[in-house]
């Protein structure tokens, strides 16, 4: 490529701020290689919905402790090199909040009624210019006694509850997996909740699966190193309160066991990946920017808000 109408040693070029003169050869090259923008930006993104809280436990008096079943893992949705951005331009984000864990039951309360779900996990959404982006939050998972497991129509099912009998995990949609099934045997805890990639199985250990969004590099076959969690629900597999899912990692929430309360779901979460010359305004927004080892991008990881945030030059 020409020196760009400079003599001598031109200055560093970037994506947003190439400067010279330039030929109409030079101007295709630079859309040929994505580098003429204007104000445009090219990004990469991962939004991660919140999980769902875990259901609450139940002991009726002569009777095994019973736990609730887990709340789903938050749904995750992953865009890469898009050019869905304006400099200078606004841009809604809301980051989901975990649901609520269900609240437990004695030994003396009435069978049917005496136990609640899991609440649902908030959605975590990036306006975009082509509209809203939205990572799904999940069910919460089924108390002790319902009949069947919570289903999410976007993101992962609630677990199903441990009660005498076979209960099935709730459903999913195209952000989730199904909650796992319970049978009917003297297993205290209920099932776990879906997941990102998962299902919900119906493990007694409390186990949790794992699935990574890394944002991938757009001009090298590389991940950068900032990744997003969705971790399936946990169940309680003795008498006491479930886990809380950790913030920021869309994970379910645990089942109680016994006369227990089932743990909150974790919150969602964003990270965007943008052209490092471009700085980003989160306003109120709480978040955290790194700059890429090889100094061409940024990613920022947005953990609260419900501002809006935008770019300029640097």
């Amino acid at each position: 490529m020409s020196d760009r109408g400079f003599i001598g040693a031109a200055p560093e070029q970037k994506r947003h701020s190439s400067k010279g003169v330039f030929s109409i050869a030079e101007i295709n090259e630079f859309k040929n290689i994505n580098e003429y923008e204007s104000d445009k930006i090219i990004a990469s993104y991962s939004l991660l919905g919140a999980g769902g809280g875990g259901g609450g436990g139940f002991h009726w008096h002569g009777q095994p402790y019973r736990g609730g079943g887990g709340g789903g893992a938050g749904g995750m949705l992953q865009v890469e090199n898009a050019e869905h951005f304006t400099l200078n331009t606004n841009y809604a984000v809301t980051i989901g909040s975990g649901g609520g864990g269900g609240g437990g039951s004695g030994p003396n309360n009435s069978f049917s009624t005496s136990q609640t779900p899991g609440g649902a996990g908030g959605n975590t959404t990036l306006a975009t210019d082509d509209g809203t982006k939205t990572a799904y939050g999940s069910a919460g998972g089924a108390a002790a006694c319902e009949d069947n497991g919570h289903n999410s129509a976007n993101a992962s099912g609630g677990g199903a509850g441990s009660y005498n009998v076979t209960l099935t995990g709730g459903t999913s949609g195209s952000q989730g997996n199904d909650g796992g099934t319970k049978s009917g045997s003297g297993n205290t805890a209920g099932a776990n909740g879906g997941s990102f990639s998962y299902a919900g199985d119906t493990n007694t250990s409390g186990d949790k699966n794992y699935t990574k969004g890394s944002i991938r590099n757009y001009t090298e076959d590389t991940l950068f190193s900032f990744s997003v969690v969705s971790i399936q629900g946990s169940t309680a597999a003795s008498n006491g309160g479930g886990t809380s899912g950790t913030v920021n990692t869309g994970m379910g929430g645990g089942g109680a066991a016994a006369a227990s309360t089932g743990g909150s779901g974790g919150s969602g979460a964003i990270a965007i990946q943008y052209p490092a010359e471009l700085t980003i305004n989160l306003n109120t927004n709480v978040g955290t920017t790194r700059t890429s080892p090889d100094g061409k991008f940024k990613v920022t990881t947005i953990t609260a808000g419900g501002d809006n945030i935008s770019w300029s030059r640097s």
